[in-house]
């Protein structure tokens, strides 16, 4: 069973960056690196999508990692802006 569908995961990543998430807190190991897909939405259009690292850490609740993974949000977003803008 399947269904047509035009999807590519990436895994991207530094390990310098994801070392300033693991000293904060090792938990940070299950999303670092960051994944991210590129796929034909139904409307035959190409999206970006991936998680914001903030976001996957929030739940470990450490501050000093919140803030490390804030700085690979904005990492994240500039290219991912400049590669969807028409």
């Amino acid at each position: 069973m399947g269904f047509p569908a035009k999807v590519r995961q990436y895994t991207i990543g530094n390990p310098l960056i994801a070392a300033t998430m693991l000293l904060h807190d090792i938990g940070a190991a299950l999303n670092v690196p960051v994944r991210m897909v590129i796929y034909e939405g139904t409307d035959g259009r190409t999206r970006l999508g991936y998680d914001r690292p903030s976001s996957l850490m929030e739940r470990l609740g450490n501050p000093e990692l919140r803030a490390a993974a804030q700085k690979l949000d904005a990492k994240l977003a500039a290219p991912a802006e400049r590669v969807t803008s028409a």
